[in-house]
């Protein structure tokens, strides 16, 4: 059983405004994880670029 105060900053019984606060942490932890998802794959994608250009470089197409 999860402790939900520990994982979302709000008791199972307490009022709106905790439940509000918890979610909003929750998203702002998911959009963390998504921005850093998408800089990883900005990453990967531009590495792979960064190797095509250098090959048409070395084959004479740049």
């Amino acid at each position: 059983m999860v402790n939900y105060k520990d994982r979302w900053g709000r008791g199972i019984d307490n009022d709106t405004d905790n439940n509000v606060d918890g979610l909003i942490s929750a998203f702002n932890e998911n959009i963390g994880c998504l921005i850093i998802t998408v800089i990883r794959w900005f990453l990967m994608v531009g590495m792979k670029w960064i190797d095509l250009l250098m090959l048409g470089e070395m084959l004479g197409l740049g």
